[in-house]
């Protein structure tokens, strides 16, 4: 969808697809998984967890990233998924109206 790209990307009338839309689901857990693998030779222990929520406080944690971002892409993270599970609870898409994570 147009959510993500567009200048009234978080306005309802803009849907944004939870999953696929630039800064969702698939975006976020790239980014995690991609930072692990990385940093993993300097930072082995980011290898001991596959979920992306771990993975990201082991980010913090060795100070990779900033405990700031760490807890917006947590926050973000976890409100899309459940988003995205109670959607799928209601047989409907993983699309959202655009103003719903809006800050």
């Amino acid at each position: 969808t147009a959510a993500g790209r567009a200048a009234n990307a978080f306005e309802a009338s803009v849907p944004f697809d939870l999953k696929q839309d630039a800064g969702g689901i698939v975006d976020i857990e790239f980014m995690v998984q991609y930072a692990a693998l990385a940093w993993s030779r300097e930072h082995p222990a980011l290898l001991q967890h596959t979920d992306n929520i771990r993975i990201l406080e082991g980010l913090e944690e060795a100070g990779l990233l900033p405990d700031v971002d760490a807890s917006l892409l947590r926050e973000a993270y976890k409100a899309y998924r459940s988003a995205a599970h109670r959607q799928a609870l209601q047989k409907q898409a993983g699309v959202v109206g655009g103003d719903q994570f809006h800050a």
